[in-house]
């Protein structure tokens, strides 16, 4: 599969954008395709902790949301998506205009989804990879019809 539905690429968006702290933090999708996505997330007062680094809960918000996307990809247009387990190595200070969180199907089966998530600060222009992170999902078969968010 090179090209995502349409149908699922839409209930992907909806979905996440109806999400509270996606719409609290502004997480943004920038790019969907199968057994990937790419979020980012700009750097503000809401998402520092008191060293002015970006807070490492924001960072695994981040992760979890873009591994989660990228799963999404790789399940049923009717199925819903959950977080059973993830990991996450902080690997710098995260400091700059915004943090990408580069997510990849690692494998997909029937129940379990394994992606992995590279996260990265971007300053001036300049990438830095701050995180790393591997995330389980459990697929919902059938409980997520997608005429519930209009696609």
């Amino acid at each position: 599969m090179t090209e995502l539905d349409s149908r699922l690429e839409a209930k992907i968006r909806i979905a996440y954008g109806n999400q509270g702290p996606a719409r609290a933090l502004g997480l943004t999708i920038v790019e969907l395709a199968p057994g990937r996505a790419v979020l980012e997330l700009p750097f503000s007062d809401a998402v520092t902790q008191h060293h002015g680094y970006y807070h490492g809960g924001v960072i695994a918000t981040l992760g979890d949301a873009a591994g989660g996307a990228a799963g999404c990809t790789r399940a049923g247009i009717d199925d819903g998506i959950v977080a059973v387990e993830f990991k996450i190595n902080f690997l710098a200070p995260a400091v700059g205009d915004k943090l990408i969180g580069r997510a990849e199907v690692a494998r997909a089966g029937r129940q379990l989804i394994v992606t992995t998530v590279d996260i990265v600060s971007v300053k001036d222009g300049v990438e830095k990879s701050v995180a790393l992170m591997q995330q389980t999902l459990a697929v919902l078969a059938g409980m997520e019809p997608a005429a519930q968010w209009g696609v």
